[in-house]
């Protein structure tokens, strides 16, 4: 894409194409060699390293903010400001960061495991962008806190069973459902933090409170917070399976368990043995009851989430 912008440039008679760009990136990456090889305009390098979830201040953003027409030095003040907060030289009953930290851990070892996200539209986007960086962060070795994106549908009933609870709001938006069920939830003594924006320029630091809670929660359930354990094993997998493709010209199948129709069933490890052969009514009933009394199901649809999806929520039936 470099290249062909470039020749672009070069076909409408702009001499010293590079001139024109700019890189964000990492120190040391190849991008951050082609700006220096091209003689790019400037090269804003971030610490090598820095995980995406965490990633709520990298030089990226700031160009981002700029793009929306935020001040960056408003922002660069704002940054300032909710670091020596959260900073260890804050007092502890004042630090934002160590509170949440705290709530977000004690509500784990509690066996609250669920995270269920109300917010207003306009923060929708932010809080499963929260709900990430604290499920991918504290979800290892068995333990971890599950994000849910809550409706207005989800009965108070279900929000009562290993539930806790984060509210998200912006200053002069109006939503009365939100704040019907921050009452309730407040009467039920639903375990619940509710947090108010005053506008969009607040929007980096508040994230950047909720990655450094999360970090000080990971350190007392005693999870690394950056280490992606998963992500390793998935790669690992998918190379081998392209590897089996590459050499044997074909892809590992899985024995099918049941099926009716076009649907098909599939089961692995411990829960293939559970579940009943017999037809797909069986298969399924044997699997749901699996599920721990305290227990959910999650569904994991490899679909884009878009209207139609949204439309469709399962918690309603």
């Amino acid at each position: 894409m470099l290249l062909y912008f470039l020749e672009r440039l070069r076909v409408l008679g702009i001499h010293h194409p590079a001139r024109h760009f700019v890189t964000l990136t990492e120190e040391n990456s190849y991008l951050g060699e082609l700006a220096g090889e091209y003689n790019f305009l400037d090269n804003f390098l971030d610490p090598p390293g820095v995980h995406g979830r965490y990633s709520s201040l990298i030089h990226f953003n700031f160009f981002l903010a700029a793009l929306c027409r935020s001040a960056p030095g408003d922002l660069l003040a704002r940054t300032q400001s909710m670091r020596d907060a959260c900073g260890p030289s804050a007092p502890g009953e004042a630090n934002p960061a160590l509170s949440l930290g705290a709530f977000l851990a004690a509500a784990e070892i509690e066996g609250l495991d669920r995270l269920v996200f109300f917010s207003t539209d306009s923060l929708k986007p932010v809080a499963r962008r929260i709900g990430y960086l604290v499920g991918a962060s504290t979800g290892k070795k068995g333990r971890g806190i599950v994000p849910i994106f809550g409706r207005s549908s989800y009965r108070l009933e279900m929000l009562q069973l290993g539930c806790f609870v984060a509210i998200l709001k912006m200053a002069g938006e109006e939503d009365r459902e939100l704040g019907r069920r921050h009452d309730e939830l407040r009467e039920a003594d639903v375990p619940m933090v509710s947090i108010e924006l005053n506008g969009p320029e607040e929007l980096a630091v508040e994230l950047f409170k909720w990655e450094i809670a999360t970090a000080l929660a990971c350190s007392q359930l005693g999870v690394n917070p950056f280490h992606e354990p998963d992500v390793r094993e998935s790669r690992t997998r998918t190379v081998q399976i392209l590897e089996q493709i590459a050499t044997k010209h074909q892809s590992p199948a899985s024995a099918m368990r049941a099926r009716e129709g076009e649907v098909e069933l599939y089961a692995e490890g411990r829960t293939r043995r559970q579940i009943s052969t017999l037809n797909m009514t069986e298969a399924l009933r044997t699997f749901l009851g699996l599920r721990h009394p305290k227990g959910y199901i999650a569904l994991l649809p490899f679909v884009g989430f878009g209207e139609a999806q949204e439309n469709s929520n399962p918690a309603d039936s």
